[in-house]
């Protein structure tokens, strides 16, 4: 495992340092990075729990960085923390509901067959997408 573990301290290190000097563009080359770490990690036969968690750390860390770029290309940005507080509780939400839905699909198996499934893939997109919607333009 310190195959896996020294690049992803090496990657932290210079994510962090990429944030702190500004560079847009190594913020999206690192979560790039961090996922092929994750699926190197689940081809040599990692833990889906520690995979899981690691991918959803470097979606976390992508997402707070892009918001904090966000904010301070909109210059003056009124209630600050208010905007911070939402968006932790936004991202708090999915992340529970994201991580809840993928540990149970590492451990529930279903007996159904290709038409099912991807019936169901289309109804999940749709759904998506729909709240998606709901909560970019509210009740329209």
């Amino acid at each position: 495992y310190i195959i896996l573990i020294s690049p992803s301290i090496i990657l932290t290190g210079f994510w962090g340092l990429a944030h702190w000097r500004g560079w847009r563009w190594a913020r999206d080359m690192a979560f790039a990075v961090s996922i092929l770490l994750v699926g190197f990690g689940a081809w040599a036969g990692g833990s889906p729990f520690w995979l899981l968690l690691a991918l959803a750390g470097a979606l976390v860390a992508w997402d707070m960085g892009r918001f904090a770029w966000l904010l301070v290309r909109a210059g003056i940005v009124r209630d600050e923390a208010g905007l911070w507080k939402a968006h932790f509780i936004r991202l708090g939400g999915v992340l529970v509901i994201g991580l809840g839905l993928s540990f149970l699909a590492v451990h529930l198996s279903l007996g159904v067959n290709f038409d099912l499934t991807l019936i169901l893939v289309f109804v999940l997109i749709y759904s998506l997408s729909r709240v998606v919607g709901y909560l970019r333009y509210g009740e329209h």
